[in-house]
């Protein structure tokens, strides 16, 4: 009971769609896979961006 309740408190819209939908292991694989994916998303670094490619330690001092 407590891990479905630390789940609802996660991800509270997607377990709704799992109680609704018919493959509640498939909806359940893909809604922490898309979660996993936009925390990864969120936190990470862009290395793209021309702040992080061009600063060196010199030009940072």
């Amino acid at each position: 009971m407590s891990s479905s309740l630390l789940f609802t408190i996660r991800v509270p819209s997607n377990f709704i769609l799992l109680l609704v939908l018919p493959d509640p292991l498939f909806l359940l694989q893909w809604s922490l896979t898309d979660c996993d994916t936009s925390q990864v998303a969120a936190h990470g670094l862009d290395y793209s961006s021309p702040v992080l490619s061009h600063t060196t330690r010199e030009s940072a001092v």
